[in-house]
């Protein structure tokens, strides 16, 4: 699932403030913005396992330092909680951040 309009050496690093204001608003907006395809869009919260995930998106390739992003709908973890699913596959993650 490479991007097929990102310019060869091209690194994708961007800032906390770019990620939100930039990326995560256009997102939110329904505008489109330079690169779109950067940030792929994928159900993370699938059957799928987080290491088949990272492989599929060449997280293998990914120099020290360099992180995957996605766009995901958040999933509730029931019917009646506003609590957000957080696992994936047969793992989870926790908060590091109150």
């Amino acid at each position: 699932m490479a991007p097929n309009n990102i310019p060869m050496g091209f690194k994708f690093h961007p800032s906390d403030e770019e990620l939100l204001g930039y990326y995560l608003l256009n997102k939110f907006r329904g505008s489109s913005f330079k690169y779109e395809n950067v940030i792929p869009e994928f159900d993370l919260y699938g059957q799928i396992e987080s290491w088949d995930i990272w492989n599929q998106f060449g997280g293998n390739k990914l120099e020290d330092g360099e992180d995957l992003y996605f766009f995901t709908k958040l999933k509730s973890s029931s019917a009646k909680n506003t609590r957000m699913a957080r696992t994936i596959g047969s793992g989870s993650w926790k908060a590091e951040n109150s």
